[in-house]
């Protein structure tokens, strides 16, 4: 069994009321890269938390920058009846690893602003000062 790792996450509203962003204490990307997956598919190798995310039925998509995760939700459900377990599920999935995004592939590297990306690189490895901000 590994050693937890102790991490407080909290939802906040965003101005898009089918977004809604979960904020931890701790930063889950490395070197202020921002990362959007719209599929599962895309999250894929990429990021095992945003994966899981998409698990849920109601789940569009998923945006990890800094120390957050948004979630896009479609509107099966409000928030009221979701926000609380996937606060929880969010928290307990960090709680377990000390980043959600261990690689970024081309396409994501473009869609964040970059122009010469290759293959895919681990987080690490970037130069971050090409991004620009959204």
């Amino acid at each position: 069994m590994s050693k937890k790792i102790p991490t407080s996450v909290y939802a906040e509203m965003t101005p898009n009321p089918a977004a809604m962003k979960f904020v931890a204490d701790r930063a889950l990307i490395e070197g202020g890269l921002q990362v959007e997956y719209r599929t599962k598919q895309e999250a894929r190798n990429s990021s095992a938390l945003a994966e899981e995310l998409f698990n849920f039925p109601f789940v569009q998509s998923v945006f990890v920058s800094g120390n957050y995760v948004t979630v896009l939700k479609d509107e099966s459900l409000g928030w009221e009846m979701i926000v609380m377990q996937l606060r929880e599920y969010i928290r307990d999935w960090l709680s377990e690893n000390e980043i959600a995004v261990s690689s970024v592939t081309r396409e994501l590297v473009e869609r964040a602003g970059a122009a010469d990306a290759g293959k895919p690189v681990a987080a690490a490895t970037i130069d971050y000062s090409v991004f620009q901000p959204t």
